[in-house]
């Protein structure tokens, strides 16, 4: 991932987007994507509420405001995101987040340089097919794809979770 483009999302968007799972989080974390405050909120949402929590995620709950350097150690026993599913609903995040920039265009373009170019972002990105449709097209197509990637990460999340 190019480190000249900074994407940020909050753990509040992410979580009103799609649920989270501790793989998610993990990857959000390790490309800069989420801030050490928002994996310890994750975690301690998650106490709040009495999920069952693995060591490493109950001891980021239990994280003070001072102890953040300690994520970085912590973060590890986290679940690790060793396939694409991660990936695939970051992307969908960044992309939400970009498309009600003021600059969407750019913004999706910083999207798809973040995420090294990824091929399922050509039909988003202007200037691979100029004339081909206008950016009002382009956001509608962004907007019916994210509509499916919510859809998706939703039953993605209680099929795992359950």
């Amino acid at each position: 991932m190019s480190s000249d483009v900074r994407i940020a999302v909050s753990l509040d968007v992410a979580e009103s987007f799609a649920p989270l799972l501790e793989a998610d989080v993990r990857y959000g974390y390790e490309r800069g994507l989420l801030r050490s405050e928002a994996v310890v909120a994750y975690c301690l949402g998650r106490l709040e509420r009495g999920e069952k929590l693995s060591e490493a995620a109950e001891s980021l709950a239990l994280l003070l405001s001072d102890q953040l350097e300690d994520v970085d150690a912590l973060i590890r026993g986290l679940d690790s995101p060793a396939d694409q599913e991660s990936r695939r609903l970051w992307i969908a995040l960044c992309l939400d987040r970009a498309r009600r920039l003021p600059e969407p265009g750019l913004a999706i373009e910083n999207v798809y340089e973040f995420f090294d170019y990824d091929e399922r972002l050509l039909p988003f990105v202007g200037w691979i097919h100029p004339g081909m449709a206008s950016e009002a097209d382009r956001l509608e197509r962004l907007a019916v794809h994210l509509r499916s990637e919510k859809i998706w990460g939703h039953l993605r999340a209680k099929g795992r979770l359950e």
